[in-house]
């Protein structure tokens, strides 16, 4: 008696989420099958804090919602947009000055990469497991050489020397 409460509270809550995000609820269970299943709640929709129509649109264009991905997967998907931007800016594609260069290259190069790797299907999945190959070969390569500590080390070395060197020429 306690469960079919607890079900047809669920079935309330899961109902009136449904008529607030505008979707079509599914047919209620039937005979024994009557307790609450997790297929009978829409949550990846009521999860998305994206409008409606531009769920709609995303759908549309084959693409995942960013807003419901998991964690590792935003990782990949920022993984390669950057990968994209780094392409895009080691060509000499762009001849606009260095901040020109990185902006048009996040612009076209990041949000290609990025649509693509928001793709559904095999394709994105494909580009997102490459992203996170690469990140986990770079993650591996900084601990191996330490670029991040001698990267540091240099740029506290140039501080050093312009301060110097501009206090050499305020006297």
């Amino acid at each position: 008696e306690k469960a079919v409460e607890n079900a047809l509270v669920a079935q309330a809550v899961a109902a009136a989420m449904v008529a607030e995000e505008g979707l079509q609820p599914e047919e209620p269970p039937q005979g024994a099958a009557a307790s609450l299943t997790a297929a009978s709640v829409v949550a990846p929709a009521a999860q998305s804090p994206l409008a409606p129509l531009l769920r709609e649109q995303l759908a549309q264009a084959g693409l995942l919602d960013p807003s419901t991905l998991s964690d590792a997967e935003r990782q990949e998907v920022l993984a390669a947009a950057a990968a994209g931007t780094l392409l895009l800016l080691l060509l000499p594609v762009f001849d606009a000055g260095l901040a020109g260069d990185l902006s048009l290259s996040a612009l076209f190069g990041g949000g290609a990469a990025s649509v693509a790797a928001l793709r559904e299907g095999p394709a994105g999945q494909r580009l997102r497991d490459a992203a996170r190959g690469a990140v986990d070969k770079a993650v591996e390569v900084e601990k191996q050489y330490e670029l991040g500590s001698q990267a540091t080390a240099k740029y506290k070395e140039w501080v050093a020397k312009a301060t110097k060197a501009v206090g050499e020429l305020v006297r």
